[in-house]
């Protein structure tokens, strides 16, 4: 990196600058990635599929899906979604309740161990994951509004649940 801004470049292009780094090595590289980014000005085009990184560093993404454009634009408008997203745990048949979300129009993704996260449109929000976990017939143990991720657009985006 330090090769490359050397000449004061107006565009840097980033490969997983990250990869094989320690910890702390990792941290002290995103933190130089968003500052000539955002404090020095820096045009930068980052390729990388640790998504986390991507949304602390940059304000625009491409995601590529098969070698074809399967959604750009500003990070934040991409998180904006038209709707809510829950982190909801429930005790009974997750396949069968995942399946009755999904007919309700709601997206339904695996998070940790026994988490899932539900992004339901429009306007109705917890009272229709309750309306769902009773046609499904589960019991809401944990619900907690939660805010999208760019893993949550990058999933919607290449049609993963």
């Amino acid at each position: 990196v330090a090769q490359a801004l050397i000449n004061d470049p107006d565009l840097l292009f980033l490969d997983e600058p990250t990869n094989g780094m320690d910890p702390k090595g990792r941290e002290e590289m995103l933190d130089l990635i968003r500052d000539l980014a955002h404090n020095k000005g820096m045009n930068l085009i980052l390729s990388s599929h640790l998504l986390p990184d991507v949304e602390y560093t940059c304000d625009h993404v491409v995601v590529l899906n098969q070698g074809h454009i399967a959604t750009a634009g500003p990070i934040k408008d991409l998180k904006s979604p038209q709707g809510s997203v829950f982190e909801l745990r429930v005790k009974g048949d997750r396949a069968a309740f995942a399946d009755v979300l999904r007919a309700a129009g709601m997206e339904a993704h695996a998070a940790e161990e026994d988490m899932m996260r539900i992004f339901v449109p429009g306007e109705g929000g917890a009272q229709a994951l309750f309306e769902a976990a009773s046609r499904g017939n589960v019991q809401v143990r944990h619900l907690r509004p939660s805010m999208p991720t760019l893993e949550d657009v990058f999933a919607r985006a290449v049609g993963e649940e």
